[in-house]
């Protein structure tokens, strides 16, 4: 999974006859936006789909780092009218988001690719920590809009994003089959997981004395603006030849799945054995830590800003049994093995690797894994245990996303199964 090298085996089947399809949505309101792609002749490429759209924000307000999945609370995808996915928690989409990308992605190719994603900077850092050039890194391509209010006009900025599709069959090459029909539907979060208050007035842009005005945000949850899904559909004699066994045989996808599940780290303890035997082994494993208040959302601190949190030790058991390298103790324990369980330790190929600085002031995050581990099975017994320096003044969270290996058929009548 980790191996920084973009290999697509699809390469060699010769595609000379691509289309980019623009949807309309069924429906773009605070509760979702919603996604039907009708049956096509050719064969669809989610990978190189993208969903397409604006949104406007006062001038005192900026985006948070990975902000456009963090509009989001989950997706639900549907294939020829089964639904493919399982949801996790309300944080599944900016969570998963946020660990995919750091633990895929190589910190150059984020900062200097990612922002028409919502992606900017390695930092996840608080409204008050916010300085002047990452304002204006955010705020670089943006369009400003007059907004009136009362008798004042404010000074609004419309930001253009481009986001790709979170979830596991999205990140394989394969594309599916010709004649099937997709349904999207994003769930929408609240407004506080995605901006940050930079600060209290908003620029007035009238003829008055009046240069700001103070500004609240207002809406619950952000509007999105024109939002178009742009799907990729391919088509050539190969892929036609390669697809045709398909109207006999399954077509199968296998792909990597994933869901955020949160166990509560309650008050007053410094010791934690937490069970996290739920359905099948996971191929890989990403803990973080966060304040419960923290992952309620706020206009001040960034969702996903993980730290230690006074974390003195951390193992993985397995049958009772610590994994190899663990208990993880300094932060050199800690970093050492995100460089190992990613592949990035002594690999000349993995290059502009997260900081440790950075790693430890905001991307505090535990990698586990298990690919080549032996004898593992749903029945294994899977064990975390935190061990804290003092007893918790506060409830935190253990934010877990186990990564499991699916596998996705749809048989020739349609009949569609996830294993």
């Amino acid at each position: 999974m980790f191996s920084f090298a973009k290999t697509d085996s699809d390469d060699s089947i010769g595609y000379r006859d691509s289309k980019i399809l623009y949807s309309q949505p069924l429906s773009n309101t605070k509760n979702g936006l919603e996604f039907l792609l009708s049956q096509q002749k050719r064969c669809l490429k989610l990978c190189d789909s993208a969903l397409a759209f604006s949104v406007d924000l006062p001038d005192n307000y900026i985006p948070d780092n990975d902000f456009c999945n963090k509009l989001f609370e989950n997706i639900v995808i549907d294939v020829c009218q089964d639904t493919i996915t399982k949801r996790g928690s309300e944080l599944d989409n900016s969570i998963s988001s946020f660990f995919i990308n750091k633990t895929m992605y190589d910190e150059n190719y984020m900062e200097s690719t990612m922002a028409t994603q919502g992606v900017y900077d390695l930092f996840n850092d608080e409204a008050e920590e916010i300085d002047g050039e990452q304002i204006s890194a955010r705020q670089f391509s943006t369009e400003t809009i007059k907004v009136k209010n009362g008798d004042n006009i404010e000074k609004w900025l419309r930001y253009d994003f481009i986001l790709p599709l979170n979830h596991g069959i999205a990140r394989t090459y394969q594309c599916l089959p010709a004649n099937i029909e997709i349904r999207l539907k994003y769930t929408r979060a609240p407004s506080a997981f995605s901006i940050l208050k930079i600060q209290e007035n908003v620029t007035v842009l009238d003829d008055t004395t009046v240069l700001s005005t103070p500004c609240d945000y207002a809406e619950q949850v952000i509007p999105i603006v024109k939002p178009v899904f742009r799907a990729m559909y391919l088509k050539s004699d190969e892929l036609d030849s390669q697809m045709r066994k398909y109207q006999q045989y399954p077509f199968e996808m296998e792909y990597i799945d994933y869901v955020v599940r949160k166990p509560i780290l309650g008050e007053n303890e410094s010791d934690f054995l937490i069970d996290l035997k739920k359905g099948r082994f996971p191929t890989y494993a990403v803990f973080a830590l966060a304040p419960l208040d923290r992952l309620n959302g706020s206009y001040v601190n960034s969702l996903t800003k993980f730290e230690r949190h006074g974390l003195k030790s951390f193992e993985i058991l397995l049958e009772g049994i610590r994994i190899e390298g663990h208990p993880l103790v300094t932060n050199a324990d800690f970093y050492n093995s995100f460089l190992i369980h990613t592949n990035r330790y002594l690999n000349p190929w993995s290059s502009g690797v997260l900081p440790l600085s950075q790693f430890i002031s905001g991307n505090f995050f535990i990698v586990v894994n298990f690919e080549n581990l032996e004898k593992t099975d749903a029945q294994t017994h899977f064990q975390v245990k935190l061990t804290f320096k003092n007893p918790l003044t506060e409830k935190f969270v253990l934010l877990y996303m186990p990564m499991t290996t699916r596998l996705l058929t749809i048989a020739p009548d349609g009949d569609v199964n996830v294993d």
